[in-house]
């Protein structure tokens, strides 16, 4: 049934296939179909610019991107197979390093983390004598598989290198392994360490600079320093470029900061802020809030 469903995953943007001349074009339109998310397309046309690619590396690039694209659909058995069957083809170091990274990182996307330890672990023995990002930031899913399974000494052990690795996508999911292990072990010292780690990445992406704030915020709290877990939702509600739920995550932080602050006026003022968001979760948390600081009325 699952074989039948990769099939037919193919077979229902068939009428592209006739469309391409070449790899490059097949392959671009593959791209272009993966950034709208039309999966089904866009395996299609990754199938197409495998059968017309002129050398074994180009075959192998396309034959990668319908792995990739599969599990991108939550085909995620599929798509592993799809990517194994990659692996099997690739000559460069290269090649074999970030097929096998995303093996393991598909695995642990579908949670099964104890396979997806064992097959990052795979990627330092292929990447032996090369220079490749996908190596130490396996170190860090490793570490990130490692607490999901409440292994947390052995997640900080693994993780040890890679949160002073000087990439910010391999430093930081390292450090945030390492907030979540510490956490797990009741390290506050532990924790603290990997909060600063984090806030000090540079130009940090949008999921970078709001985890960095929500654990912060989190920290500061536990240890009652409500005035510097204010600053950190401040941070949060504040800034632009994050999407909208992240920044009304912000504003909820806010407001229950000032409740622990004891400030029933300004707590009032950022769950109303939150009243009329166009968000159900949101607005019902206001309500509740709102009810709640005005007397139940």
């Amino acid at each position: 049934m699952k074989k039948l469903s990769v099939i037919l995953f193919a077979v229902c943007a068939a009428g592209l296939l006739s469309a391409y001349e070449t790899n490059a074009e097949a392959y671009k339109a593959g791209t272009a179909f993966r950034a709208k998310r039309d999966y089904k397309k866009a395996f299609a046309a990754y199938e197409e610019a495998a059968k017309l690619a002129e050398t074994p590396a180009r075959k192998f690039s396309a034959e990668f991107m319908k792995g990739v694209v599969l599990c991108e659909d939550k085909q995620y058995e599929n798509g592993i197979a799809a990517l194994r069957a990659a692996l099997a083809t690739a000559a460069a170091p290269s090649q074999k390093v970030s097929c096998q990274f995303h093996i393991g990182y598909y695995l642990g996307i579908s949670k099964k983390y104890e396979e997806a330890i064992a097959e990052m672990r795979k990627v330092r023995e292929l990447g032996k004598g090369i220079k490749n990002d996908y190596i130490d930031r396996s170190d860090a899913l490793i570490g990130t598989y490692l607490v999901a399974l409440k292994k947390y000494d052995e997640a900080l052990a693994a993780v040890k290198d890679a949160c002073v690795n000087s990439n910010r996508d391999t430093a930081f999911p390292a450090l945030t392994a390492a907030y979540s292990a510490n956490r797990g072990l009741k390290n506050t010292e532990g924790m603290q360490k990997a909060v600063e780690g984090m806030l000090a990445i540079e130009a940090p992406r949008p999921y970078m600079f709001f985890t960095a704030r929500k654990c912060a915020f989190e920290l500061a709290r536990s240890q009652k320093k409500h005035d510097e877990a204010l600053k950190y939702a401040s941070e949060i509600a504040a800034n632009e470029s994050l999407d909208k739920t992240l920044r009304l995550t912000g504003t909820s932080y806010v407001a229950l900061s000032y409740a622990a602050k004891g400030d029933k006026e300004k707590e009032l003022a950022a769950w109303k802020e939150l009243e009329n968001c166009g968000i159900k979760y949101f607005e019902s948390m206001a309500a509740r809030n709102i009810k709640r600081l005005s007397g139940g009325k």
